[in-house]
């Protein structure tokens, strides 16, 4: 049975109403050049994708050890498009990781950047946020534990949602090394769209009436992760990722 997700975001197969990317990272071992599946890995500085050893199938982005900026990014084909009437969602699950010496410094939690959500397709997703013209995502960035909500169109509008908020208590969400889902909900509808984004299965903000990226620009479901020290083994370790788009 296909696990119900908000906003109908599922990971059963496509369907006549609409098309689905789905990387349970289950078939693939240790050893395996095609961890990534139907993705594609890009490493950053050494970095690198390997299965990590917890139930269900898991991805792991790793910095090269004692390493500051390491790690890649996963991005199948850009097929999702935001085209007006045709709901776009995403959802990932993951855990951020450490090995004992990464203690010695801030640790991963604070000293990392990444990257969840839509993306145009890009080698570069980390070293080249700052340019990105498109794209509707969380970000989490070195020096902090928080998680921004943003939403880019063409580079000029750029729609900053606050640092997620708790979904359990008051205060903002703050990233530490507890497993957490996350998901969005894009309603295009060009300068007047709505965005959801969710946080463990809660909804922790909205934006409604904005403008999202054009329908002509692909986006694909992203995962990036690099450390932001250079002291030990700093990992995102990935459940799952996957997208579904009305046809």
């Amino acid at each position: 049975m296909a696990t119900a997700f908000p906003d109908h975001l599922s990971d059963a197969a496509a369907t006549p109403k609409g098309f689905a990317f789905w990387n349970d990272f289950i078939t693939q071992d240790a050893t395996d050049a095609t961890v990534d599946g139907p993705a594609t890995f890009t490493a950053v500085s050494s970095g690198t994708l390997a299965t990590a050893s917890k139930n269900g199938g898991w991805a792991r982005i790793a910095n090269a050890d004692d390493t500051d900026d390491s790690g890649g990014q996963l991005q199948p084909l850009a097929a999702f498009y935001p085209t007006t009437g045709k709901r776009m969602t995403f959802k990932t699950r993951f855990q951020f990781a450490q090995d004992a010496d990464s203690l010695a410094g801030t640790g991963v939690a604070t000293e990392s950047f990444a990257v969840f959500g839509f993306y145009g397709v890009d080698t570069s997703v980390i070293t080249g946020e700052a340019t990105d013209t498109d794209g509707i995502y969380f970000i989490k960035r070195e020096g902090s534990t928080a998680l921004n909500l943003e939403v880019k169109s063409n580079s000029a509008t750029e729609t900053y949602i606050a640092a997620a908020p708790s979904v359990t208590g008051t205060g903002n969400f703050a990233c530490d090394l507890s497993v957490h889902t996350l998901g969005i909900s894009v309603y295009p509808n060009g300068t007047n769209s709505s965005v959801r984004f969710f946080i463990d299965g809660k909804l922790a903000a909205s934006a409604t009436g904005i403008s999202i990226p054009a329908s002509t620009i692909g986006l694909t479901p992203t995962v990036a992760f690099t450390s932001g020290d250079g002291v030990g083994f700093k990992y995102c370790d990935i459940d799952y990722v996957g997208a579904w788009q009305d046809r």
